[in-house]
């Protein structure tokens, strides 16, 4: 005989004592979200909350959630090859042959773009700071508040990237 994995877990909930107000949250893939709602469909017509799946909340776990991010920024920034600062045109100087505009492997996209999100705040901060290069010395006439967004923003991009390298910056 062979018992589903649903009716296995209405019978495990009823032996917990479990009340029909219980909500539980089930983080997973686009799969597994698309199986949820499929069991739910198919036991509308049961008779308590608890038969009825109600109980079961999906989530899309962390990993899909970054992963669509990520191709959002790519369709959103990454234009043509002849744009200049355009990930299309970062991806030809970085010679990043597994990244591509859909951001099919996550690995390398993710890498990718945290190596473009270091260039474009270290051409930012240079360019205002009126240095050519990181390696430069801030020159003495920088105003206070260059120096205070300069090192506020380096400890925001910190915080929000941890993947980014700072120490240049």
């Amino acid at each position: 005989m062979r018992v589903s994995l649903t009716t296995t877990s209405i019978y495990c909930f009823r032996d917990l004592g479990w009340t029909e107000d219980l909500k539980q949250c089930i983080v997973g893939d686009q799969a597994t979200c698309v199986t949820i709602r499929e069991a739910k469909r198919r036991r509308i017509d049961d008779i308590t909350p608890l038969q009825r799946l109600e109980w079961a909340q999906e989530n899309p776990g962390d990993f899909h959630f970054l992963w669509e991010c990520l191709r959002v920024i790519f369709l959103l920034f990454w234009g043509s090859a002849n744009e200049t600062g355009s990930l299309a045109q970062l991806k030809l100087l970085l010679n990043s042959k597994q990244v591509d505009k859909e951001a099919k492997h996550f690995q390398p996209s993710d890498e990718f773009l945290h190596n473009a999100l270091e260039s474009y705040l270290t051409a930012s901060l240079t360019r205002f700071l009126g240095i050519e290069s990181p390696d430069q010395a801030v020159p003495s006439g920088s105003s206070e508040i260059s120096l205070q967004w300069h090192y506020s923003t380096v400890a925001l991009v910190a915080g929000l990237f941890p993947g980014i390298k700072t120490e240049k910056l």
